[in-house]
């Protein structure tokens, strides 16, 4: 008899809603969500991304990435400019707050991540990572 609690789709789903939620909520404290820091740190990493990367990267609709966009610029977090290759593409970056404010979760997502895998071996976060990646690659193509 299928018993969902054996199921990778709802265990997967389940362990992401419940980390995220957790995530979200100690980024509460500093005004931000889960997503725009995941945003931030995207932008961060390439130094300038169009929002359309953005939303690949992220694996989220445009749309969803263009509201999130709005709320990264009301914050002052991150500046849309021209691109010098295409003048109809915006080319998302930080600012210095944005940059500034990415510094400072760092701390906050390593204690995250240390307490997250408290009493779990290098070895089973190795091989949870090899697993989890593997998936992915299944489900994807």
């Amino acid at each position: 008899m299928f018993d969902v609690h054996d199921c990778i789709g709802f265990l997967t789903n389940h362990g992401a809603k419940a980390v995220g939620e957790a995530m979200n909520q100690q980024f509460k404290k500093k005004d931000l969500t889960r997503v725009q820091w995941m945003a931030l740190y995207y932008i961060g990493q390439k130094g300038q991304m169009t929002q359309k990367d953005l939303a690949n990267a992220m694996m989220i609709s445009e749309p969803s990435a263009a509201h999130l966009v709005e709320r990264l610029l009301q914050g002052e977090l991150i500046h849309r400019g021209g691109s010098v290759e295409n003048y109809r593409a915006k080319l998302l970056s930080l600012t210095e707050k944005g940059r500034e404010t990415l510094n400072s979760l760092f701390p906050l997502v390593e204690e995250f991540n240390r307490q997250g895998t408290q009493g779990i071996s290098p070895q089973d976060l190795d091989t949870f990572k090899r697993v989890m990646e593997q998936m992915i690659r299944n489900v994807q193509e």
